[in-house]
């Protein structure tokens, strides 16, 4: 995530799109954690210094694999060090939001996130929000460099399915580039490709252009492309679960044959 590797990587391969993996985003969170519990102990009188002893691993451990002993002196860490105990749940919360299943909900925790980091008052966090905001600004910018034909292999599965990803990253799209995308005419594109689900979907969005992914979580109303129209469900709860865990994918999964 170094500005070195990023220069090198755009010189020597201009048209490549950088990833960011939770590997490195989760090692920053250790760090900056573990750079929190240095300071405070640094600072720490003697027999606060003697109840913080031994606590780097048990913070950098996920919860699941801590000893009892080890999750006794987590749950004393409110009480003995709070500032410690604050880095602790960033560290936590993020990795939370890295296992997050549905890209729409993670992102706008991430947004929280990034919130909370930033007035935290810990400086290793409060670097580490301005690294992972400067981070997801460059890769938002990635729509620009999008063409119909990489939209179609992100989304595309064999001649007229489509990808759960790949339809949340195409939400997404929408969301963040919509001029740009919707200058690639893809409604019409799936639609005379054979994937009209997805075209559907892409018409809906490009019909509402004041909407983003998520405002779809009480359906799409009476809209109809394609010889398609949205099933209204009997159960709603059960359709706003699968939105929200699912994305777009969820819209193009109630969709039926309009006979009207």
């Amino acid at each position: 995530m170094s500005a070195a590797y990023i220069k090198a990587v755009a010189e020597a391969a201009p048209n490549a799109t950088i990833i960011f993996d939770r590997f490195h985003v989760q090692k920053l969170a250790n760090e900056a954690t573990d750079e929190v519990r240095r300071d405070e102990v640094r600072e720490a009188e003697p027999e606060d210094k003697k109840a913080l002893k031994n606590t780097r691993w048990q913070l950098l451990k996920s919860p699941w694999n801590l000893t009892d002993l080890e999750d006794k002196k987590l749950a004393d860490l409110p009480k003995t060090n709070e500032r410690i105990y604050r880095g602790y749940l960033l560290k936590e919360t993020l990795v939370a939001i890295l296992e997050c299943s549905s890209i729409v909900i993670a992102e706008w925790k991430l947004d929280e996130w990034d919130a909370w980091a930033s007035r935290s008052r810990l400086t290793p966090f409060v670097k580490l929000a301005k690294t992972i905001r400067r981070h997801r600004f460059l890769a938002k910018n990635f729509g620009d460099q999008f063409d119909r034909d990489t939209v179609d292999r992100i989304v595309r599965r064999g001649t007229d399915g489509w990808s759960i990803t790949g339809m949340a990253v195409l939400g997404l799209l929408y969301d963040q580039h919509f001029t740009q995308v919707a200058s690639l005419t893809l409604p019409e594109h799936f639609l005379t490709t054979g994937c009209s689900h997805v075209a559907f979907y892409c018409a809906l969005r490009e019909h509402c252009p004041q909407r983003s992914t998520y405002s779809f979580i009480g359906g799409p109303g009476d809209f109809r492309f394609g010889g398609l129209r949205f099933d209204f469900p009997d159960d709603w709860s059960g359709f706003a679960n699968k939105m929200a865990n699912q994305g777009p994918s969820a819209i193009i999964q109630w969709l039926v044959k309009d006979d009207a």
